[in-house]
């Protein structure tokens, strides 16, 4: 029970978190073996209250299901993505190079820009793994070969703006 309230949150957060959910059918089949399926686009809203599933669809239907008979619930051909909330390169006063990385990155300032500030790279749990006090230059290279494969967040703070770029450690 408290699994598929949790798999059906992070759908949800991941709906909320993302700009977009593609999916094309909605299945719940209850404990009795009786499944019922809606197609994503005839649906309004799903929603929880204490111990129940609602669907309101795009009519004037609407369906209740008690958590407690939920067997199974899915959705088919379902596809997520998430918007990129943060700036493009050629809108920043910095660029990270080469993205993916292996060994090192190269943060270099653009246009007439320094790097005054500080540097820190952050991983996806929020946690900052490596942080770079910089004086005026104009490019550095960053050693990212001892942290793991993933995607970071490369954060530049000087005082009075702070700038965010990701890239990925391969």
């Amino acid at each position: 029970m408290k699994y598929i309230h949790f798999i059906i949150s992070m759908l949800f957060f991941l709906g909320f978190a993302s700009s977009t959910i593609c999916a094309q059918t909605l299945y719940v089949r209850q404990k009795t073996g009786e499944q019922t399926n809606d197609s994503l686009t005839g649906i309004r809203n799903l929603s929880f209250t204490p111990g129940k599933l609602n669907v309101l669809k795009t009519g004037s239907n609407s369906d209740e299901y008690l958590i407690e008979f939920i067997r199974n619930l899915s959705f088919s051909d379902i596809t997520l993505w998430i918007d990129d909330p943060l700036p493009d390169e050629s809108k920043t006063s910095f660029i990270i190079c080469p993205n993916p990385a292996h060994e090192s990155i190269k943060i270099a300032a653009t246009g007439n820009e320094t790097l005054f500030g500080i540097i820190e790279l952050i991983n996806l749990n929020g946690y900052v793994v490596k942080s770079l006090t910089t004086n005026g230059v104009r490019e550095m290279d960053v050693d990212v070969g001892g942290i793991c494969k993933g995607i970071y967040l490369c954060r530049f703070t000087d005082g009075n703006k702070v700038e965010t770029l990701k890239f990925i450690k391969q």
